[in-house]
C-alpha cells in the first residue's frame, strides 16, 4: 500500500513580552503630546495543532523510502494582548506617568493547512513482521486566527511554521 492517512497533535506555548507606544494631547497645549512607552511582559502566544493528512510512499532503493503528505490543521491559537493603560499627570504636564497595564488573552479556532515529506532508513526486520527503521522529516504548517478585540477591532493572529524532527519507525 502506497497511501496512508495520519494524525498528530502538537502543543507550541511560547511567553513573549510586549511594548506599548502612545501619545497624550496636552491638556494646556493644543495639538502638543506627550510620549509613552511600557512594557509587558507575561504575554502568551499558544497554539494547540491537530494535523490530518494524507500520505503518499514512494519506495527510492530497498532500504530508504520518501513519503510526502498533505492536509488540513485545526488550529487553537491562544493570543494575549495589552487592553488598556491607566496613566496620571500632574502640573507642568510633560510627562505622563503609567500607572497599570491591563493584559486580556483571546482564544480562536481556525483551519490551514500542512504539507510535509519523511524520509526512512530500513534498519531490518523484528519480532517477526514488524520493521524498525529511522528517519527525519519536515513539515510546513499555516492557520490564522481573527481575533476580536474592544470597540469592534480585529487582529489576526498567525499559527504554524517550519518544523523539522527525526526518530525510530516501527511498520508493522
Amino acid at each position: 500500500w502506497r497511501l496512508g492517512a495520519g494524525l498528530s497533535y502538537m502543543h507550541v506555548p511560547s511567553p513573549s513580552g510586549s511594548t506599548a507606544d502612545g501619545s497624550i494631547p496636552h491638556p494646556l497645549v493644543f495639538d502638543q503630546f506627550r510620549t509613552f512607552s511600557v512594557s509587558a511582559d507575561g504575554l502568551e502566544h499558544k497554539e494547540n495543532i491537530v494535523h490530518l493528512f494524507a500520505t503518499w510512499l514512494m519506495p527510492v532503493t530497498e532500504k530508504v523510502d520518501l513519503t510526502f503528505s498533505a492536509g488540513p490543521s485545526i488550529f487553537n491559537i491562544s493570543q494575549g494582548f495589552i487592553r488598556t493603560v491607566s496613566f496620571t499627570e500632574a502640573p507642568p504636564f510633560t510627562t505622563v506617568n503609567v500607572d497599570r497595564i491591563d493584559i486580556d488573552s483571546r482564544d480562536e479556532t481556525a483551519i490551514g493547512f500542512n504539507i510535509g515529506a519523511d524520509a526512512t532508513y530500513s534498519i531490518g526486520r523484528v519480532l517477526g513482521n514488524m520493521d524498525l527503521g529511522a528517519g527525519a522529516n519536515a513539515r510546513y504548517s499555516w492557520g490564522k486566527a481573527d481575533m476580536d478585540l474592544s470597540a469592534g477591532d480585529s487582529i489576526s493572529v498567525k499559527g504554524g511554521g517550519f518544523q523539522i524532527g527525526g526518530g525510530v519507525r516501527v511498520r508493522f
